[in-house]
């Protein structure tokens, strides 16, 4: 089946339909026919010429989508929209990544060091963090030439939520953790534990792994390494 134009973020609900967001700024949606097949595209602009790069289905009813510099939240059904704001003043860092917490959905824009926390219902911003300010044990992975926000060696490449615990990879090839602290009014802080060094080039991908042993799985596919890490032991399993 062929699209418009590059394919840069995908999700899907449990019922099957599937959300792909496209280099031109729009969605391409697919309703699943079959355990074989799938219906025809619909095509949605979200913000046209500005790439879609990252998808978020919440509660099987919102997509949040991250174009441009801004956040748009629709009708996942629909596609009508409910809200829209811009997470950065700077249009060159747009939204890269998104994650479900159960506080709210966690961003981080190209090219910062930067995570975000919104609101699930009113959008507002509850936290914001800079990464940055870990130690990183004393070791900073050295700027790259150019000195532009891309060779920011703890720009934020990957996120991921899981068990209260913020997952973050940079671009200098470290994975950064930090534990997700309640606080009074539904509101929370991060404390940072251990981060570790994986790589030497940027960790683009942390997922979590179904099998009970194994919680996550890292990707640093500019040197072909797949990693296998268990939080409960603080330690690599295999790559």
């Amino acid at each position: 089946m062929l699209l418009t134009d590059s394919l840069l973020s995908l999700t899907c609900s449990g019922s099957g339909q599937t959300y792909v967001g496209l280099a031109d700024g729009t969605i391409a949606y697919f309703e699943k026919l079959s355990d074989s097949e799938m219906g025809e595209p619909q095509k949605i602009t979200v913000q046209d010429g500005l790439p879609v790069m990252c998808l978020l289905l919440v509660n099987e009813q919102d997509l949040w989508c991250g174009c441009g510099n801004s956040i748009f939240v629709l009708n996942a059904l629909n596609f009508e929209e409910h809200a829209t704001w811009k997470t950065d003043q700077t249009a060159r860092r747009g939204v890269a990544k998104l994650a479900l917490g159960k506080h709210g959905v966690w961003s981080a824009t190209r090219g910062s060091s930067a995570i975000k926390l919104w609101h699930l219902k009113s959008f507002e911003l509850i936290l914001e963090h800079d990464c940055s300010s870990v130690s990183y044990q004393g070791i900073k992975s050295p700027q790259r030439e150019g000195g532009s926000a891309l060779s920011n060696p703890e720009r934020i490449t990957a996120l991921t939520i899981a068990h209260d615990t913020v997952w973050v990879g940079t671009g200098g090839g470290w994975v950064v953790t930090f534990s997700i602290q309640d606080k009074v009014g539904g509101y929370c802080s991060l404390h940072p534990l251990m981060p570790h060094r994986i790589s030497d080039e940027a960790v683009r991908c942390i997922v979590s792994s179904r099998n009970t042993t194994v919680r996550y799985v890292l990707t640093c596919p500019n040197q072909g390494l797949c990693m296998l890490w268990h939080p409960e032991h603080d330690e690599k399993v295999s790559d």
